[in-house]
């Protein structure tokens, strides 16, 4: 699997983007075998970074949304635009044909990069990124309660495998640019 963005012809102009993604064959770059494709996103930009597939075939994304209407199903733990942009965390059906669940990570501020993803042994999804609003949603046990300050601090989160509960989430970060870039690999 992988994302690309792309400007539609009914995005043209407002030049908002959304994502793709597309599925190959195993070991068809080569012959270009396309399985599936589709488009996520809203009337803005919405963008994804990275993804993990599941033990069932469910594909986990995470990026961010600038859309004050992205279509996200009932059930997840924030639905609702919080700021100028918000993390974003989707899971879709193996055959790429629905969003099986989604949520908005975010606070009143900046908030549109959520750079890695991966699933834990029970299940949960685990997040990172970076966070510009001193209100991002933290959960009592973080190891960092509030914003460092700066430019920006990392954020760690975890969610249950439907999206539908913020089990943990902090940040991380002091008075510099500190975001959390990369992949993110979750052991235990």
């Amino acid at each position: 699997y992988f994302t690309r963005h792309r400007r539609s012809a009914s995005s043209a102009a407002t030049g908002a983007s959304r994502s793709v993604l597309e599925s190959l064959e195993p070991r068809s770059l080569l012959t270009g075998t396309l399985l599936g494709s589709t488009y996520l996103g809203g009337s803005g930009d919405d963008v994804f970074r990275d993804g993990v597939v599941a033990p069932d075939g469910s594909i986990y994304l995470a990026g961010a949304s600038l859309s004050g209407d992205l279509a996200l199903p009932a059930g997840g733990y924030d639905r609702s635009p919080n700021g100028n942009g918000d993390g974003l965390v989707v899971r879709l059906g193996g055959d790429l044909s629905s969003i099986l669940a989604g949520t908005l990570l975010g606070g009143g501020g900046w908030d549109k990069n959520t750079y890695g993803i991966d699933l834990d042994p029970s299940g949960n999804v685990w997040v990172a990124g970076e966070t510009r609003s001193s209100d991002y949603p933290v959960t009592a046990t973080a190891t960092q309660k509030t914003y460092g300050g700066g430019l920006g601090d990392g954020f760690l989160a975890k969610l249950d495998g439907n999206l539908s509960g913020l089990l943990y989430s902090t940040f991380l970060g002091g008075t510099g640019d500190d975001p959390a870039r990369g992949g993110l690999d979750v052991d235990a």
